[in-house]
């Protein structure tokens, strides 16, 4: 699963957009869903060492211009500077289709920066 954001709804129901993945082998990359695909891979190492696996993980965006930044659990996760990259959008919690799951989200704030 992950967090959608800067991103915009296709005539098929999907985002299309940033996304911050969540879940197995992607915690921590920025991935353009739709788009791109991977801007920022999954650090294997560096996700070991910092995910709580039976816990909540707390996960931090922030997109200011062509800049986004993800932090999880304090850490940096994933860094990017992309002129190409949309500067508004939507926002979206994403529950992949397929055999039934849970993904859970607490606490979520949203703010508006300026540049």
């Amino acid at each position: 699963s992950g967090i959608q954001f800067r991103s915009l709804v296709e005539e098929n129901g999907h985002m299309a957009g940033y996304q911050a993945d969540m879940g197995d082998g992607c915690w921590g990359a920025l991935y353009e869903e739709g788009l791109r695909g991977h801007l920022v891979r999954y650090q294997a190492e560096l996700i070991e060492s910092i995910l709580l696996v039976e816990d909540w993980n707390e996960y931090q965006i922030v997109a200011v211009d062509d800049y986004v930044l993800q932090i999880l659990n304090g850490v940096v996760t994933a860094e990017l500077t992309d002129s190409d990259g949309a500067r508004s959008g939507l926002f979206g919690l994403q529950l992949h289709s397929g055999p039934p799951q849970e993904v859970a989200f607490r606490n979520l704030c949203i703010k508006e920066l300026e540049s």
